[in-house]
């Protein structure tokens, strides 16, 4: 008997409710931390796209902070890979990812090329850092490359120019550096060029003028130096093209410096 007059209870008829909490609260955190680790076998449990494949998203993800992305739903919860939030698939292979805004972080030190169907990489946005991986040159049914507000840094990879599938190549926006390589010259299927806002250095390469089906050519706010080529001015099919805020920039071709430099430059602003 207690003092009171309560007869005491037993240790083992009730948890105290406090205790009870804290046991409610780290079940919570112990289910939610497996739920954004994958387990071992996940993928060999993946039916609508190869095993291959979605181990490649596994090392992409582990790798570029997965558990602490804004938006994860069905990465590694959900066995059909092709619901997973930012990824697209046709004929059972992944061929859109698209992570914009979603708090990526570290490098892309994951190979992706093993998606060989891949025709969407699109990531701006995020906070990624590190140098342009160059297995981004095997991915050759890429057709839209965006990775415009990282941090990337160092220069464009000459395995870009394998890229012969590629349409739009958006790389604005971050701490590159270094030359243009030649070898972008080899896209004959460009059409949009955007490299504003980096510290990319030394003379236009004149095999841009090899670009026959380019339309939009955004170079502004770079350290690009010497005269821009004549090639260049004769591409038949460019609309656009921006040089400005490149100060050690040379003779511009007419045909260019009369060009506009975005499409806002073809609005007519306030005429009724």
């Amino acid at each position: 008997m207690w003092k009171d007059g309560r007869e005491h209870e037993s240790s083992g008829d009730k948890i105290p409710g406090w205790i009870l909490r804290i046991l409610i609260l780290l079940l919570i955190l112990l289910v939610s931390l497996q739920a954004c680790v994958p387990s071992a076998d996940f993928c060999e449990r993946v039916r609508d796209v190869p095993a291959l494949e979605c181990e490649t998203l596994q090392g992409f993800f582990e790798t570029t902070g997965g558990p602490d992305w804004k938006d994860s739903r069905g990465w590694f919860e959900d066995e059909s890979v092709c619901n997973w939030h930012g990824i697209r698939c046709e004929n059972r292979h992944i061929s859109v990812i698209s992570l914009n805004y979603n708090n990526l972080t570290g490098t892309l030190e994951q190979d992706l090329s093993p998606l060989s169907e891949l025709k969407v990489l699109s990531l701006y946005y995020n906070e990624l850092e590190g140098n342009l991986p160059t297995w981004l040159g095997e991915m050759q049914k890429l057709e839209t490359l965006i990775m415009h507000n990282n941090n990337f840094v160092g220069s464009i990879p000459e395995s870009f120019g394998r890229m012969e599938n590629l349409i739009l190549l958006d790389l604005d926006g971050n701490d590159l550096s270094g030359s243009l390589p030649a070898s972008l010259g080899d896209l004959k299927a460009l059409q949009t060029i955007k490299l504003r806002a980096n510290e990319l250095s030394g003379s236009l390469p004149a095999s841009l003028g090899e670009c026959t089906n380019l339309v939009d050519l955004y170079l502004s706010n770079n350290e690009f130096s010497g005269d821009v080529p004549l090639s260049i001015a004769r591409l038949p099919n460019l609309k656009m093209f921006s040089i400005r805020g490149n100060d050690e920039i040379g003779t511009i071709p007419p045909p260019l410096a009369a060009m506009p430099e975005s499409g806002y430059d073809l609005l007519e602003w306030g005429e009724e």
